[in-house]
């Protein structure tokens, strides 16, 4: 059965995401589960545009509106890219809306295995898969949006601002 949502390990490959095998929140929970930090280092979640086909999609300018995490199922950042009503695309780091002292360092492996990734975030803005596939369940069902207790902070630098829709992020 076709879909119009799409997922992707590592922006390598993008496949229709399965709805049959078992109910969306456990199949987002299994997907999130398998970020290792290495050979699975991102996950990502988008909606094929209105009125296109995945197969017939030019993947180096699509997906434009997404949500990706990178790192581990242990530890995690995820960043939300959407239209606003500027027409611009913004990009957003997710985090609990509560305060949480400190920072905390995520790492993941990323498309160079002798350049790891490393990335100092607000404790806030670090997830284990099941708080993940929480937010990826409530992306599933409303395009474009978090719940709404959580905090969106903008990422500069994402690739909206450069013109490219490839890299995906600054951050990764």
């Amino acid at each position: 059965m076709a879909t119009d949502r799409i997922y992707s390990f590592n922006w390598a490959d993008n496949s229709e995401f399965p709805t049959a095998l078992r109910p969306v929140p456990i199949q987002l929970r299994h997907l999130v589960g398998l970020l290792d930090g290495d050979e699975r280092w991102s996950f990502g979640l988008w909606k094929v545009p209105e009125g296109m086909r995945f197969l017939a999609l030019d993947l180096d300018r699509y997906p434009e509106e997404f949500l990706q995490a990178a790192g581990s199922a242990d530890a995690m950042v995820i960043e939300l890219r959407r239209r606003e009503a500027d027409g611009d695309l913004h990009q957003y780091a997710v985090g609990r809306g509560e305060d949480e002292p400190g920072e905390s360092v995520v790492t993941w492996a990323s498309n160079d295995p002798a350049r790891p990734h490393r990335l100092t975030v607000p404790s806030a803005e670090v997830f284990g898969a099941d708080e993940a596939a929480e937010v990826y369940w409530h992306y599933y069902q409303q395009v474009g949006t978090v719940p709404e207790f959580y905090r969106l902070r903008p990422v500069t630098g994402c690739p909206s601002e450069t013109g490219s829709a490839s890299g995906r992020s600054s951050a990764w």
